[in-house]
């Protein structure tokens, strides 16, 4: 029987105005930071965007290959499986990708 089972009306679940956050534009260690607040209860997600101007032009069909490598290495201080844990342990994952304006 369907009659109990409890219900929700959008007006109760969704606020009518929406609360919006401005940008901060900062800067840390020389370079320019925007920071957007979020409701994100406490989770943490990170855009990092390089500016590829410099990239010789003959290594740019490589970009997608590339970027498809970025969370398959290891660093100087980690091999790829220790890092492959660490990043498993202490986030909900990192990814690369590309997108060229």
């Amino acid at each position: 029987d369907v009659s109990v089972l409890p219900t929700l009306v959008v007006s109760e679940a969704v606020p009518r105005v929406a609360k919006t956050y401005d940008s901060v534009i900062t800067e840390v260690a020389g370079v320019e930071l925007q920071v957007d607040e979020q409701p994100t209860n406490g989770i943490t997600y990170v855009t990092v965007m390089l500016d590829m101007s410099g990239l010789p032009a003959r290594l740019i069909p490589y970009l997608p290959l590339f970027s498809s490598f970025l969370t398959e290495m290891g660093t100087r201080q980690l091999e790829y499986k220790d890092l492959a844990e660490a990043i498993k342990a202490s986030t909900g994952g990192i990814n690369g990708g590309l997108d060229m304006n």
